[in-house]
């Protein structure tokens, strides 16, 4: 065989060396031009030459290896040519060797027989001498005789066998022909050296041969007992064990041989791509290559250097193994082939392989740091000779190890141990757990004696519980590895499961208990399997726990020398835990990539009812129906693959493919027949098969005839046996079945011409489309292009068949229908009848292979995808099926009508016509008294009906196409555009959409006409797709239409319909998500809402191009549905919470108290009613505190809404532009308000349209504002505008009357902009304008003109959609007039920004916590401010993260500086510091605000106590107090362990002096007293020192954060709508970060479509379930909100928060234990777990740490000292079961522990 190898590759090599040649031709004269002109060549020219140069060298060195191998065949000039010509004779008596090789060991114990061979080889002798073309035809005799001895016996079909015996009787005598076709006399081969006559021709012709080929063991056992005692293998009585006794010579079979010639044939090498000679490789440039990536592609740099290591494999294997993209995958390894770390395999028609290069190998092993970072053995990167030598078989092999691997680890319940791998070509993959012990053997090339070894070895291990499982490249390997198998072991080897690379798929087999031989259902169903991963056999295997990539072995690639067993690799050190993690993380989820459509079973199959239906059906002759309901479920279940089949090919029909022919139907009703009896179907079956014409000759009609006499049926009714031989006789005597000539096809030439005229057009269609037509796919992809324009070529046959259409050339009958054949016809067999079921999908795929392997050399840069794939290849396929379907289709019509009244088949149909009519009735009336089931005889009854109406020509054609068309008259099952039903897509988390179950619902559902479900679709439906459907069905069958129904259906507009169905599927998410939030949707056990909307999607797009979007929002309903009673169950157990609430409530004596728990309990059951879980269940957890949610006291006073109930009166009295506002309004009385108000009027815009600096100061004055400056701007667009700069507020800290820092705080640092506006203005003059002068700064806008209400609500949606940038605050007349009749001083601001903001956009809410916080929106925390700023108070302040600590600590900096008494504070952010560094960072900040000297640092805690003491005592500049704010101290805190926390003795020290004149105050997030309160003895200064908890807001802060800044902007919750406050509160968990967050969402939504508000009745803006909808469907927002919540958790490096909390999620999962648990049971779970971060913590320390979450309102504790989340959502967010499984064996890896997570 290595022989053949080597003619493969010495050929490929000469053809690739032609093409290099050639291409070299053209940049080598353009450098010897060059050269001769003295010009130095371009670098990049001489780069590329470079690159082809060496491979070159490196092609003419493999050839001249290959040379030396064959003897040197090749001629010492080396012309190509003569290459090629001599290989070619090399290879003719290669095979005539071969061939005499074989016929010299042929024997037989017959002497008759014996005879006949001598004679043969004898003659033989004589042509191995010769040359001529006499012994070049008698090598072709001996070559087939050879062929057929090799084939199993009995040789089937029938006809192959008829054929060898035709083709051979020229040639050979009787007896030996006899004895290879039937082995009758027996023969046999012998070993090569017993061989009488080998010596005598030379014995250099070894081909191995497998005797068991030759005596077929399986059905001949005795031959095997006769054969002679020298070939041990065929003899059954020697013990197995004596087959081990060899490691390194393989066993003696030729079985393999068939298998490798395919793959050379089908997958030879094509390409192979290598740059490691211009790439030095080192260890430092491979640290630095895995280290310098981002972490996920440092991650799969690790995991392919690791395999690299003498592993063969695919893109598909890192990728799983990384749990990476593809893309990205691809893209690593790209790149690594470019840097010569991997060489790249391409075989023809397998996916890319990678194998790392004997320098990365080498490189590897001589690096200790690399073993061990990489996880490899100590013999990793063994260089081998053979590294370029793969043969295609060996690349098989590796693919089908992968496949096996994954196949191992499918099982999501356990997680099993799985090894082996592959040697030479051969190979075992073991996969074992408790109650499971499985093992896959593939053998693509004869194995040795270490692999037999193992094999034994396994087999024998397994032989209590085994599971056997093959892995082959087609059917036929299959067989010869088990026969080869089956021989090994002394008995048949029968195997539980089979892959077959050809088809990929996965099936079952079943086994005939008395049967010798293993009987396998080949088309029993289908498991998809999934690219992985393969590693090496070695003699012992390792066990590793449910990783794949701990099975990772150094592997010995296949060399021609043989390799001592000694040079074995061996198994690398087991991968890390985390990597053991990922791929049981990966295997327990699976790899499907489309969860919206399963492709396995979503729901229990119950047989006996699916067969009990199924009955029903074809009783009741809904046969569309039952074809359907049996195919959908052979799809989701293969047990049903055998049924689906028979009753296909009984009803014909279309949905399963049903290509009839003998063999095929013998397989399906006898070979592979199930037990129940189905002779009606198998009847049915063959009355097709003999009336169809799918195969031109099939000889096997009469064994199937012969087979189908054995029924009782037969013979009960005997006109069934007539009808069927006289179908099969004119068959036989014409060549063609009956249904060629039957009266439906000839009665109407006229309807023949009309057809062939339609084909015509769409011929042409075709033609302009995609032959004339311009390409419009990506251009990105331009092999794609080239790929196209060569299978579309004007000058191919394919353009030119289509041009014989167009012109109705009958003349080009012949050729086109050569073409077809040769292009688009499934001929296997010898079949190739014009029909479309013979339409081959491998010859389709074909041709695009060819055509893009050819478009390959068109284009500069080639894919790295071996084939074409994805929706670019899906494209191609439905274009050449549906042009090879109207080809056909023609073919079939010229067909018809050149059948001619002379045709002697048509005389003969003529003459059998009326007999077969009433064969036909008589058995149809006979089925009535035979006992055959009512659903079979009622299968057969139809076929019987159809054939008669077939051949007296009542039948029209079209019915076939509209076999499936009942199902238009229900919604429940789609037809595509074919009008074949789709049911082999199942929409998730929805059992009812099962497609076996909407089947059955259909067949239940009242049937309506096809009209009333037309009108039923047009009164509001939104079918549009099936409405088409069933008018053009009714036009096509000619049945009446109403024409106005036909005109309605024409009316329906998709512009309208499509943007109707998509506002339906916004409308969903966006419920979905409110759904979500108010905690309706379970999502722990997986992310369900993901589920459903990835569904919804799938289906929207499924239905978009028929517009059937009716069946969407039937989905879209069944979904709302299921969400509303799955909710059901929280609100069960919430309604269960409070009953125990209200039981063991204290009686209350005081009725104001019984009355307001009361009011309580009633609110909580609103929300419960209400499905608001996430409201209740927070009122349930503060049911005990005082923590009232009632509403704010200060949004009891509504500002604008009273300005707008006053605005029809104050614009009335100030409209008139002609006069002043001075003149207009006049106020009356002495009072403080009258005179403010006049003040204002006064100060007002003057009509002579100019202001001057002391008028604005004096008027924005009288508004509230406290001036510092106002300085003129120069004009711009001929505006007067002012800058104003606000003044300092005296004494320090203040309350702002409103949220709007840049016209508050920042107004006293950057001045904000004053606009004045004289004249006529309306919304949309006033946005010009302002866009005319600029939107970079913040605006005040004095607009002397009354804006009409409508043009000041168009006012505020247009500054949001035209102008977000910033905020132009508009007060025109009428809201001076207002402000000036309510003039109140003190709340003069909170009106005038309560009465402008909402008519603008601005954005107060700060979602970023390292953004500085102004002081309008530091909201809440008063307490713990006077805490910081109080020279008495609290020294430690701790908490988790977004809670505000840092922006706490800002604000008493900003109080305390502000103070105006010389008082200073510093806030240092000493992260990350020690004691010593967090000394000099706050001595240089000390430093820096000139609060000690200028060049003062010190690393020393006594000098900095000492130099701010002294500070503190010194005259000058006195500092009366000073307060040290230190944030971000944990690192600081845990490093003052070593020094006995001498720095805060030291400035204790300072803060003890006295006069309360210096504090310090340091931040950080966990509370080290409590914590660490075992080590800190009753003397530490730290147990001493005061601390305070920064926990989550009370509600009533929460509430004023939310609703306080929101109100000025004129968005408020209506008093019905006060439920959202709370979910919203809840699902923030009151922390302040995530409320700004919550809050900025909510004003952004305001740019986008208005938030959906109504211009003419907004502001105010009343906030909804609408607009929370919009806010959450944001697609960053719920991120963002998990992010934040997660980095509350990992509050530091230890991450203690987050390993209790990924604990006590463990245990909902694992317990669900309601009362809660303890922190004994969370330690014990994470010490067995072996974290060591829990290792090393006490019962103390753990109740420290849940205390600390409880008080993050992460943990609430039970009143039995338990512990649960607050709130169930957290629960919910720390993720599924695998998320947790993968986040703690994260932290066992950090511990190097090996513990498994279940």
């Amino acid at each position: 065989m290595e022989n053949q190898q080597d003619v493969a590759r010495a050929r490929l090599l000469l053809d690739t060396l032609g093409e290099r040649m050639q291409r070299l031709n053209v940049p080598l004269h353009a450098v010897m031009d060059d050269i001769d002109r003295d010009v130095l060549p371009p670098s990049a020219a001489l780069e590329a030459l470079r690159a082809d140069l060496n491979a070159l060298v490196q092609e003419r060195a493999e050839l001249g290896a290959l040379d030396t191998a064959m003897g040197g065949i090749f001629p010492a000039d080396a012309v190509r040519a003569d290459c090629l010509a001599a290989l070619a004779e090399y290879e003719a008596a290669t095979g005539r060797k071969q061939l005499l090789g074989t016929l010299d060991r042929m024997r037989s114990d017959d002497a008759e027989c014996m005879s006949a061979i001598a004679a043969v080889q004898e003659r033989y002798r004589f042509f191995s001498e010769q040359t001529d073309v006499e012994a070049g035809t008698q090598f072709s005799a001996l070559k087939l005789l050879v062929e057929a001895f090799r084939q199993e016996k009995p040789i089937l079909p029938m006809r192959q066998f008829v054929s060898y015996n035709t083709k051979l009787a020229a040639d050979f005598p009787e007896v030996l022909i006899s004895a290879v076709l039937v082995n009758d006399p027996p023969i046999y081969l012998v070993e090569a050296q017993e061989a009488a006559s080998s010596e005598a021709r030379g014995s250099d012709a070894e081909e191995p041969v497998d005797a068991c080929a030759v005596s077929s063991d399986a059905a001949e056992p005795a031959c095997a007992e006769e054969a002679p005692a020298t070939a041990a293998e065929d003899a059954p009585s020697v013990p197995a064990e004596e087959k081990q006794e060899s490691e390194e010579e393989c066993v003696v079979t030729s079985v393999f041989d068939r298998v490798r010639n395919l793959c050379a044939e089908r997958h030879p090498l094509v390409e192979m791509e290598d740059h490691s000679s211009a790439s030095p490789i080192s260890t430092k440039g491979i640290k630095r290559y895995v280290m310098k990536g981002e972490k996920v592609i440092g991650i799969i740099r690790t995991v392919v250097l690791h395999l690299a290591q003498d592993n063969l494999f695919t893109a598909a294997c890192a990728a799983h193994l990384s749990n990476a993209e593809m893309p990205l995958v691809q893209s690593v390894l790209a790149d690594m082939v470019q840097r010569g770390y991997l060489c790249a395999h391409q075989f023809a028609g397998l996916p890319q392989l990678y194998i790392g290069v004997p320098a990365l190998k080498k490189t590897c092993a001589a690096s200790k740091e690399l073993v061990k970072h990489l996880c490899l053995g100590e013999k990793s990167g063994v260089e081998m000779a053979s590294e370029y030598s793969i043969a295609p078989h060996e690349a098989l092999a590796a693919i089908l190890c992968e496949k096996a691997f994954f196949h191992g680890a499918r099982r999501k319940a356990v997680k099993p141990n799985i090894a082996g791998g592959v040697r030479h070509g051969c190979g075992i993959v073991r996969c074992s757990a408790p109650h499971l012990n499985e093992m896959m053997v593939f053998l693509t090339d004869v194995p040795d004696g270490m692999w037999m070894k193992a094999f034994w070895k396994r087999y024998r291990a397994d032989a209590d519980t085994p599971h056997m499982e093959i892995l082959a490249y087609d059917a036929a390997h299959l067989d010869e590895t088990r026969a080869f198998l089956s021989k090994q072991i002394g008995h048949p080897f029968t195997e539980d499961e089979y892959y077959l690379f050809a088809d990929d798929t996965w099936a079952v087999c079943t086994h005939a208990e008395d049967s010798a031989e293993v009987e396998s259902a080949s088309d029993a169903g289908v498991m998809g399997a999934s690219s992985g991963m393969h590693a090496p056999a070695s003699e012992e295997e390792t066990s590793v726990t449910a990783a794949p990539l701990a099975t990772i072995k150094e592997q010995e690639r296949p060399k021609p020398a043989p390799v001592s067993a000694s040079a074995q690799p061996e198994m690398p050190e087991e991968p890390s835990v985390r990597e053991k993690a990922r791929t049981a993380h990966r295997v327990h989820n699976g790899t499907d990539t489309q969860t919206a459509w399963s492709e396995c079973a979503p729901v229990p199959m119950d047989r006996a009812k699916m067969t009990a239906e199924l009955h029903a059906m074809l009783e009741a002759e809904d046969y569309g129906g039952a074809s359907a309901y049996v195919y959908a479920a052979a799809y989701f279940d293969p047990a049903w693959a055998g049924m689906n089949r028979a009753l296909s090919y009984a009803l014909y029909a279309p949905l399963q493919k049903c290509r009839y022919s003998s063999d095929s139907l013998m397989n399906i009703y006898f070979t592979e027949a199930d037990e129940e009896s189905c002779e009606g179907l198998a009847v049915a079956a063959i009355l097709w098969n003999f009336y169809l014409d799918h195969i031109s000759y099939d000889y096997a009609m009469q064994s199937l005839m012969d087979m189908a006499r054995s029924f009782p049926l037969l013979k009960d009714v005997t006109a069934l046996s007539d009808v069927l031989y006289a179908l099969m006789r004119f068959k036989q005597q014409n060549e063609s079945g009956v249904d060629k000539y039957a009266d439906y096809r000839l009665k109407d030439k006229s309807r023949i011409e009309a057809k062939m005229a339609q084909l015509e057009v769409r011929a042409k269609e075709f033609e302009d489309k995609y032959i004339n037509g311009h390409i419009t796919e990506n251009g990105s992809n331009r092999r794609f292009i080239e790929t196209q324009k060569l299978i579309f070529d004007h000058g191919d046959y394919l353009a030119q068949s289509l041009r014989a259409i167009v012109e109705g050339d009958v003349e080009a009958f012949d050729v086109v229908r050569a073409y077809v054949s040769d292009t688009f016809l499934d001929t296997e067999g010898g079949g190739d009848s014009l029909d479309v079921q013979n339409i081959s999908a491998a010859k389709i795929e074909k041709l695009i292979d060819a055509r893009w392997y050819e478009a390959g050399s068109l284009v500069a840069v080639k894919k790295q995808s071996s084939k074409l794939v994805g929706s670019f290849r899906s494209t191609l396929q439905n274009r050449l099926e549906k042009i090879a379907a109207l080809l056909v289709e023609w073919l079939d019509c010229v067909d018809a009508l050149g059948i001619r009244d002379t045709d002697e088949a048509l005389a003969a149909y003529s003459k059998l016509r009326p007999t077969l009519l009433d064969q036909l009735r008589r058995s149809a009336e006979g089925l009535d008294a035979a006992n055959l089931p009512a659903w079979q005889s009622s299968v057969l009854r139809r076929t019987l009906t159809e054939l008669t109406r077939r051949i007296n020509g009542a039948y029209d054609e079209k019915e076939h196409r509209y076999f499936y068309a009942d199902f238009l008259r229900t919604p429940y099952v789609l037809l595509d555009a074919d009008f074949l039903p789709r049911v082999t897509r199942g929409v998730a988390e929805l059992e009812e959409f099962f497609p076996p179950h909407r089947i059955e619902q259909h067949f239940h559902a009242k049937k309506i006409s096809l009209t009333d479900r037309l009108r039923e679709i047009l009164d509001g439906s939104d079918d549009l797709g099936s409405a088409r459907q069933i008018v053009h069905l009714l036009e096509d069958m000619g049945r009446e239409l109403d024409p106005s129904l036909r005109a309605a259906v024409e009316r329906l507009d998709e512009a309208l319909i499509e943007p109707r169905a998509k506002q339906r599927k916004i409308d969903f998410i966006e419920s979905l998500e409110l759904a979500q939030s108010y905690g309706q949707i379970e999502s722990s056990a997986e992310d369900k809402k993901e589920k459903i909307l990835q569904s919804i999607n799938v289906v929207y797009d499924l239905c978009l191009p028929s517009l059937d979007f009716g069946f969407f929002e039937t989905v879209v309903t069944a979904f709302r549905e299921k969400i509303a009673r799955e909710a059901m169950k929280r609100g069960a157990i919430l309604a269960k919470e409070l009953a125990e609430l209200r039981r063991d409530a204290p009686i209350i004596m005081d009725a104001e108290e019984e009355e307001r728990r009361a009011k309580k309990f009633a609110r909580i059951d609103e929300m419960i009613a209400a499905k608001n879980y996430t409201a209740a269940e927070d009122m349930l957890h503060r049911f005990g505190t005082d923590d009232e949610d009632s509403p704010l006291e200060s949004l009891r006073t509504d500002e604008l809404r009273d300005f707008l109930r006053s605005y029809d009166v104050c614009y009335s009295k100030v409209y008139d532009a002609g006069q002043t506002v001075r003149s207009l309004l006049r106020f009356k009385g002495s009072t403080k308000a009258s005179r403010g108000g006049d003040k204002l009027v006064e100060a007002w815009l003057p009509r002579s349209g100019s202001m001057d600096v002391q008028r604005v100061r004096l008027l924005l004055q009288q508004l509230g504002f406290s001036i510092s400056e106002v300085r003129v701007l120069p004009r711009t667009a001929k505006t007067e505008q002012y800058e104003v700069l606000l003044a300092e507020p005296a004494g320090g800290r203040r309350s702002f009357s409103h949220p709007f820092a840049d016209f508050g705080s920042k107004g006293a640092r950057a001045p904000f902009r004053v606009l004045c506006l004289y004249g006529k203005f309306d919304a949309d003059a006033l946005i010009a304008k302002f866009k005319e002068v600029g939107t970079a700064k913040h605006t005040l806008v004095l607009l002397d003109y009354a804006l009409p209400k409508d043009q000041r609500n168009r006012l505020a949606r247009k500054t949001k959609s035209d102008i977000p940038e910033c905020a132009f605050a508009v007060i025109d007349r009428v809201a001076a007039a207002y402000l000036a009749e309510n003039y109140a001083e003190t709340k003069l601001l909170h009106m005038l920004f309560s009465i402008t903001m909402p008519y603008t956009y601005y954005q107060p809410y700060i979602p970023n916590a390292a953004n500085p916080m102004p002081p309008e929106m530091f909201i809440g925390r008063k307490e713990a401010l006077d805490k910081i700023m109080d020279p008495l108070g609290e020294n430690i302040i701790y908490g988790g993260r977004q809670l505000g600590k840092s922006a706490l600590l800002r604000m008493a900096e900003h109080s305390i500086n502000r103070l105006g008494n010389g008082s200073c504070a510093l806030m240092v952010d000493i992260k990350s510091c020690d004691a010593e560094e967090a000394a000099l960072r706050i001595s240089r900040a000390c430093a820096d605000r000139k609060i000690l000297a200028r060049d003062f640092e010190t690393r020393d805690w006594g000098e900095l106590a000492r130099a701010i003491q002294l500070r503190l005592m010194g005259e000058e500049e006195q500092i009366p107090y000073f307060l040290l704010l230190i944030d971000e101290a944990d690192a600081f805190i845990e490093s003052c362990k070593v020094v006995d926390y001498r720095p805060f003795e030291e400035m204790k020290r300072i803060q003890s002096a006295g006069e309360e004149r210096f504090k310090f105050v340091i931040a950080g997030l966990r509370n080290v007293v409590r914590f660490d309160k075992e080590t800190l003895s009753n003397n530490s200064v730290l147990a001493h020192l005061k601390s305070y908890t920064v926990r989550p807001f009370t509600v009533t802060e929460a509430r004023e954060l939310l609703e306080m800044p929101l109100s000025f902007l004129g968005l408020r919750f209506p008093e019905e709508k006060q439920a959202l406050v709370s979910t919203i509160l809840a699902t923030t968990n009151y922390f302040p970060g995530l409320i700004q967050l919550y809050c900025y969402k909510l004003i952004e939504a305001m740019k986008k479509d208005y938030a959906g508000y109504n211009e003419a009745g907004s502001p105010p803006y009343d906030i909804s379930e609408t607009h929370i909808k919009k806010v959450l469907n944001e697609n960053d927002f719920l991120r963002d909100i998990y992010t934040k919540f997660d980095i509350t958790l990992r509050v530091d490096e230890d991450c203690y928060y987050h390993i209790i909390a990924t604990l006590m999620a463990y245990l909902y999962h694992e317990h669900n234990d309601q009362r809660g648990y303890l922190p004994e049971t969370v330690l014990a779970l994470g010490q067995e777990l072996g974290i060591v971060k829990m290792q090393s913590l006490s019962i103390e320390n753990v109740h420290a740490l849940m205390e600390e979450l409880r008080e993050l309102n992460v943990l609430r504790q039970t009143a039995n000292g338990r512990y649960l989340f607050t709130r169930y959502n957290f629960f919910q967010m720390m993720g599924s079961r695998d998320k947790l499984t993968e986040d703690l064996l994260m932290y066992m890896e950090e511990s190097d522990g090996t513990h498994m997570v279940g």
